[in-house]
């Protein structure tokens, strides 16, 4: 994706540049042409987007991952009445044939459906006022991948309205999920040699009694602790990996919301046959392995930790009592990082927001100290801190984090116009309507001079 960036004459005048945005799109069979050209240029609206949110230092993950639960919110009824339609039709169908021909349709006129709707959501493409397509193109290796290059220009008032209106509610804290997958490895051996005749044996009857701790340890302080599968896992991949402007299917609805406040548990061991002594009937086994926890909305990683390797000696005498033995020690090997999870969970704000904050016509890194001091003492009651991500020539850019709504943090930023830095300059601010980009321009006003006497 590229984004070619305003770029300012002298006292800041703007010229507006087309920002590019590529979209991409995997059809199915049926797709026909207009249902896929239209699916690639919402894809690449999305892309021009989120560049001009980025662009301007608001926070596009968090507008993305809005936008997608209040369409999710507002799509479900629609679904539930189509699909009664649906039913009503195949009780009058019993043919096989016409009802394979029935669930066909249904699929795509849903697919229509949501299309038209998304577009139409929040007026979020009414944002784009002109656009260009640049090029077309198909995956070598996947014919049905098809990608788009559009050239666009943004009514960035508009953008910005439709950005406060999607994120201005404030970020609620509770968790609502705890997701919970285990993945045992064994190296070398099979599961006949640790007591069991499939992994489902074993692994379901630890994560169930995880599940029971898990929920002692958090009691209604969170709704669903959930044993994933192997969709869910994949789901959870998606959603952990992607930037929230990914165009989810109707299928995933639902699960985006209850991901939005969840935290993902993974837990990993690997079982490791290093000694057996058949007159013993005795085996000595190596169990490793590591355990990790991801906060789903922020993408952050809360908990992680290698576990320590341990050897331990079980009779395989008595299968029921060998697997018995290997369950109670991978359940109990995880458990002291698991009590932590609660206060690990504690000690993170998921209602705390960020935003890039853009500084053009610095002297020297002091004046960017300052402004971060000045950031920190007005914006306390939004709890702000920021740290500095880059500093390069007359540019800097600080990464704020602040509790409430994004309104308030413009609001804030606003209010620094005119403010003084050092001694001889003052924040400036072209773009009220993007507050995210600051100039430090000469005081005029400050021309004091100090005068040297000569020596006598």
């Amino acid at each position: 994706m590229k984004v070619l960036w305003p770029c300012f004459f002298m006292l800041f005048s703007v010229c507006t540049l087309a920002t590019e945005g590529e979209g991409r799109f995997e059809s199915r069979e049926d797709d026909d042409q207009i249902f896929i050209e239209q699916q690639l240029l919402f894809n690449a609206f999305k892309a021009v987007i989120t560049t001009e949110m980025n662009n301007s230092g608001l926070d596009a993950k968090d507008f993305w991952l809005k936008y997608h639960l209040k369409f999710a919110e507002y799509f479900a009824p629609i679904k539930e009445e189509r699909y009664e339609q649906h039913k009503k039709k195949l009780e009058l169908n019993k043919n096989h044939a016409r009802a394979k021909v029935l669930e066909e349709r249904y699929a795509k006129s849903l697919r229509w459906k949501r299309l038209k709707l998304m577009r139409k959501f929040g007026r979020l493409t009414k944002a784009i006022k002109s656009y260009s397509v640049k090029s077309r193109s198909r995956s070598p290796q996947r014919p049905k991948l098809r990608y788009i290059i559009v050239k666009a220009e943004v009514n960035r008032k508009l953008l910005n309205s439709v950005y406060f209106k999607f994120t201005q509610e404030q970020v609620e804290g509770a968790l609502t999920h705890l997701y919970v997958s285990y993945d045992l490895v064994l190296d070398g051996i099979s599961w006949q040699e640790i007591g069991v005749e499939n992994s489902h044996d074993l692994t379901s009857v630890i994560q169930e009694h995880w599940k029971r701790k898990l929920g002692e340890l958090f009691g209604t302080k969170i709704e669903n602790i959930v044993i994933t599968n192997a969709e869910t896992n994949e789901r959870l991949k998606l959603f952990y990996k992607s930037d929230n402007s990914e165009t989810f299917d109707e299928n995933a609805d639902i699960q985006i919301a209850s991901f939005y406040n969840g935290i993902w548990l993974k837990i990993t061991n690997k079982i490791k046959k290093i000694d057996e002594k058949k007159f013993l009937k005795i085996r000595k086994f190596q169990v490793e392995g590591d355990v990790i926890a991801l906060e789903l909305k922020n993408k952050k990683n809360i908990l992680y930790k290698d576990f320590k390797i341990e050897h331990h000696v079980y009779s395989y005498e008595d299968n029921h009592k060998l697997s018995s033995n290997l369950a109670s020690l991978l359940y109990r090997i995880p458990m002291a990082q698991i009590s932590l999870l609660p206060s690990k969970i504690r000690s993170i704000n998921l209602g705390r927001r960020k935003a890039l904050l853009k500084i053009n016509n610095i002297s020297n890194i002091i004046e960017l100290f300052e402004l971060r001091d000045i950031l920190a003492y007005k914006g306390a009651r939004l709890r702000v801190s920021s740290h500095l991500d880059r500093f390069k020539g007359d540019r800097g850019l600080l990464t704020l984090e602040y509790q409430g709504e994004p309104a308030n943090i413009a609001n804030l930023l606003l209010e620094l116009k005119q403010h003084k830095i050092g001694v001889n300059k003052l924040i400036t601010i072209p773009a009220t309507d993007n507050p995210f980009e600051l100039f430090l321009v000469a005081d005029d006003n400050n021309n004091s001079q100090i005068e040297i006497k000569k020596p006598k």
